[in-house]
């Protein structure tokens, strides 16, 4: 018998500096993501600052550089916040922190988030949980780049969440995750290391799309909950609609079915053909 769940908190009435962070983010709409780097970035050339004080070779300076994910390009690229965002950001933490060994976890468990969240081109310098949260509203992580880990285990997307073109350096766990509306993983470059968990997901109206992503054998599928397969025979009104609906799906089928040969998922295969075979 599993734990629990942990008991959700409004992301407004959290004392966590990383939410903190997060919505001071969003009050600027057009420029969140501009916020959240910016902070990475300072956070990164803490990291790099503490670094130089170390005794160390350079093979073992570099080795730790990548490490603790701060030989990131898209960070160098990243523009740094001004000296009153920067002021302004720091104080949402504890007045002890020390910013240079700040960079290890990033925490945003057992939250409600309800408004619309954009964190399209935001990096996550290193390993970022998100773990039973509930996002009410569209979240947005398009062209994202995950540098570490990344932990959603047990969330909620109540409306569409966007992966497109979002990197993932290493696996990502969506298991027991329920996505009730659309999911986008889609790349327009060739991805040929996607790797996630997906164990015991739910997927309550749509099959999630990846093209543009080539699966890694680490991929897990299984114990999924797949969504409703529309049938043709619905109102008139609505012909054209289940038309798209059905298109749409057996696409994402046929496209999951490639990707399950490939890496030798056959009950995953079996799944995808049974549906498709269906429409």
């Amino acid at each position: 018998m599993s734990d629990p769940k942990p008991d959700r908190i409004l992301a407004e009435e959290s004392d966590n500096p990383w939410v903190k962070l997060i919505l001071w983010a969003h009050e600027d709409p057009i420029r969140s993501a501009y916020r959240w780097n910016g902070f990475m970035k300072y956070l990164v050339e803490e990291r790099l600052l503490f670094l130089e004080s170390l005794n160390v070779t350079e093979e073992r300076r570099l080795g730790l550089m990548k490490d603790w994910g701060i030989d990131s390009a898209e960070l160098r690229r990243a523009s740094p916040l001004s000296v009153d965002e920067l002021e302004h950001a720091k104080n949402l933490f504890p007045i002890d922190t020390n910013f240079s060994q700040l960079l290890p976890n990033i925490t945003i468990d057992n939250l409600i988030f309800r408004k619309e969240l954009s964190f399209a081109g935001a990096i996550f310098a290193h390993t970022v949980s998100f773990k039973n949260c509930c996002f009410e509203r569209l979240v947005n992580f398009y062209g994202a780049s995950f540098n570490f880990g990344a932990t959603f285990s047990n969330s909620l997307f109540s409306k569409e969440v966007i992966f497109g073109d979002a990197q993932f350096r290493v696996a990502a766990l969506f298991d027991r995750v329920t996505f009730c509306r659309e999911v986008i993983f889609y790349s327009q470059q060739t991805d040929n290391n996607f790797a996630a968990i997906f164990r015991e997901a739910i997927f309550k109206a749509m099959t999630p799309g990846f093209h543009g992503r080539n699966f890694h054998p680490a991929c897990d599928f299984h114990g999924i909950t797949w969504p409703k397969i529309p049938k043709r025979n619905g109102d008139k009104k609505t012909e054209d609609t289940i038309e798209d609906a059905l298109l749409n799906q057996i696409t994402s089928y046929e496209y999951i079915r490639t990707q399950a040969e490939h890496i030798g998922q056959l009950e995953l295969r079996k799944e995808m053909i049974r549906r498709e075979l269906a429409c």
